[in-house]
């Protein structure tokens, strides 16, 4: 955007940088503002001291239980994989944003986290509480203003050119045993608006620690001597579609139950934000 951006020249002068309009900020107390600095201050060190302790453990010694989602064989990075696709509607992913109050990252990661455990608990009835986690890809890269390519490519910049990308550790919220038998929708419907704060909230919670960094590394380094993954889910917007690509370790997973479950979880999201 900024590489956009720099295309621009100010109508008025365009010798100048282009600027742009601030925020607002509510002015407040110097009491406040300490108090609100120290609470940002401390949640950060507790997040981050949790963060290193739950990414260590996971890369050397705990594992997560053995699934319809993870088969325990140390060669999967060598099997095959099936590839599918899913394609939603990117207006309903917004509508659905704006009406649960959550941003369109949780609405999809929501519904992927509930599409893996519908899945787990028809291939497996029982293991739907079963321990999972998952590599989310977060962009760490943080702007706060508009900065020029000219700016961006100084060595002590705080903006430094390109994006910036690491992986975390994320729990994926447990399921408590549903049977579509027993209609019981409207469990089902609170459910998925339950993954999706959840997801919300423990993406928000990643993004405060300071830990990333550290872990990225770490994991790099783990996926580089230990391989793949038996299942891996990408997720990119175009023209108005989300598209979903699943990559599941083949002969293993079902992909066609993988993809159907998670068009059930997107149905009974979209449900939930209507009702």
């Amino acid at each position: 955007m900024a590489a956009l951006l720099s295309c621009f020249m100010r109508s008025d002068d365009p010798s100048l940088p282009l600027t742009f309009p601030k925020n607002r900020i509510r002015r407040s107390s110097a009491a406040d503002g300490r108090a609100a600095f120290l609470s940002r201050a401390l949640t950060s060190v507790i997040n981050t001291a949790s963060d290193l302790w739950f990414s260590f453990s996971k890369t050397n010694f705990s594992e997560d239980d053995l699934s319809p989602l993870r088969s325990g064989d140390p060669a999967v990075g060598s099997r095959p994989i099936s590839v599918v696709t899913l394609t939603f509607s990117l207006d309903d992913v917004k509508a659905m944003k704006d009406h649960l109050g959550v941003t369109v990252n949780d609405v999809i990661t929501g519904t992927i986290f509930l599409g893996t455990r519908l899945y787990m608990q028809e291939k497996d009835p029982g293991s739907e509480d079963a321990e999972i986690t998952g590599l989310v890809l977060m962009n760490t890269r943080m702007l706060r203003s508009y900065n020029s390519i000219k700016e961006m490519g100084k060595l002590k910049t705080t903006s430094p050119w390109g994006n910036n990308f690491a992986f975390v550790h994320v729990t994926v919220p447990k399921l408590t045993a549903i049977s579509d038998e027993n209609n019981d929708q409207s469990r089902m419907r609170q459910c998925a608006l339950e993954f999706v704060r959840a997801a919300g909230a423990i993406i928000k919670k990643k993004r405060v620690s300071l830990a990333i960094p550290v872990t990225a590394k770490l994991l790099e380094l783990y996926r580089k001597m230990k391989g793949h993954e038996d299942l891996s889910i990408s997720v990119i917007s175009y023209m108005g579609q989300l598209r979903v690509s699943v990559g599941a370790e083949k002969g293993f997973i079902d992909h066609d139950k993988l993809k159907s479950s998670i068009q059930m979880a997107f149905h009974h999201l979209r449900n939930s934000a209507c009702h």
